[in-house]
């Protein structure tokens, strides 16, 4: 079955990413290595997709991919009906800014900064109004109310995590990237944190597009795009 038609469902929605033939070629000396091989799917709209894969099986590149932090060698990705190779950076980084939420394995919160100043520098990025309110209110979402002054070194990499979820979703965006999001974390927090990513997923209506190697986090999500030296093996 074509890969399109693998994320396609009965229920008509909006595609939130349109990739075609996407192709990652990079110079390795005097050779070509070609990372990414004419990768094509559709995800639409409210929909999760889990890309999996070995170590060096292009993962990291198509996520950087998807979300316009670079761009194919050939093929499109279309975001919200935008062609990111179209776009300059500046207007790729406005989009992200407005639709795009990321949550990583190594939390990547401002460590002078508290929980409520980490998810208001994402709150300010697309002016929301009342941001103090919203991003309490969101911290609160977490289970973070008590934790809303605490610097990232007082809390612990579940605790982190959760402002990390707060700050990805604080703006509702359309689309959240997750990369290995219970990658630093033990089991037990694990679960509570991919728990809480769903329910807020699911509570916005959000895109979800995650990399990870945790074959139950993968069986979460609708899809599952599985990478094998850079080539698309579809496995739902």
């Amino acid at each position: 079955m074509e890969a399109e038609a693998m994320l396609e469902t009965s229920v008509i929605r909006k595609a939130m990413l349109e990739v075609a033939n996407v192709c990652v070629v990079v110079q390795d000396g005097l050779e070509s290595l070609t990372i990414l091989h004419e990768i094509g799917f559709v995800v639409q709209a409210g929909e999760s997709l889990a890309i999996t894969g070995a170590s060096g099986s292009g993962k990291s590149t198509l996520l950087a991919v998807l979300a316009g932090l670079d761009v194919p060698t050939t093929g499109s990705v279309n975001l919200l009906g935008q062609n990111l190779s179209e776009m300059t950076e500046e207007a790729r980084a406005s989009l992200r800014a407005q639709q795009v939420g990321f949550v990583f394995q190594s939390f990547q919160l401002l460590e002078h900064l508290t929980a409520l100043e980490n998810v208001r520098v994402a709150a300010e990025l697309s002016a929301l109004p009342k941001i103090n309110e919203v991003c309490k209110l969101m911290l609160e979402r977490v289970g973070l109310g008590a934790r809303l002054h605490h610097t990232p070194k007082t809390l612990s990499g579940g605790e982190q995590q959760r402002v990390a979820l707060a700050r990805a979703f604080v703006r509702q965006p359309a689309l959240v990237f997750a990369d290995e999001p219970t990658g630093s974390l033990d089991h037990a927090t694990g679960a509570r944190v991919v728990n809480l990513m769903f329910d807020l997923q699911k509570e916005y209506g959000t895109t979800l597009v995650l990399v990870t190697h945790d074959t139950q986090l993968a069986a979460r999500c609708e899809h599952e795009l599985h990478l094998d030296a850079g080539r698309a093996v579809w496995l739902r």
